[in-house]
């Protein structure tokens, strides 16, 4: 893309943001999809990413989730339902969320769909069968060969 001079660079993950940081300083990169933009050196900080790359975050810490999630509260609390968030946000941290919910008789799973779980699919399903939780994911790439369609 660099050798072709495009205007601008589209990325979803952190893989593809940390290659287009990596290939240019100049030409505009905005980044989607990714759980720690910050931690993981590809922009300064998440009000002043600096540089070529700006686009949006998708943990916890970004100003928009939290809002979004007191609007899940509240549709699931007119079901009566409890819901509980599990804000992982990195890998290592999968199994004792999954742990916690259980502690917490979780009922279900709704898994969103972010660099972080999509980098972990098949851990996130083993996780949700081991633990005999039904799961909603965010995506069909979850069911990519492990769940039959027939």
């Amino acid at each position: 893309m660099i050798r072709l001079n495009v205007d601008l660079i589209l990325t979803r993950g952190t893989p593809a943001a940390l290659a287009a940081k990596n290939a240019t300083a100049t030409i505009p990169v905005v980044i989607t999809g990714l759980a720690d933009p910050v931690g993981q050196g590809i922009v300064a900080s998440l009000a002043h990413p600096g540089g070529n790359i700006t686009g949006v975050s998708a943990n916890m810490g970004t100003p928009a989730l939290p809002p979004a999630w007191k609007e899940i509260e509240a549709a699931a609390r007119s079901f009566g339902l409890q819901p509980q968030l599990l804000d992982v946000r990195k890998p290592e941290a999968l199994g004792s969320a999954f742990d916690g919910a259980i502690r917490q008789r979780a009922d279900a799973l709704v898994v969103g769909l972010d660099t972080l779980t999509q980098a972990n699919q098949r851990l996130i399903v083993d996780l949700a069968a081991k633990h005999r939780l039904p799961a909603v994911y965010a995506s069909m790439e979850f069911a990519g060969g492990w769940l039959s369609t027939a």
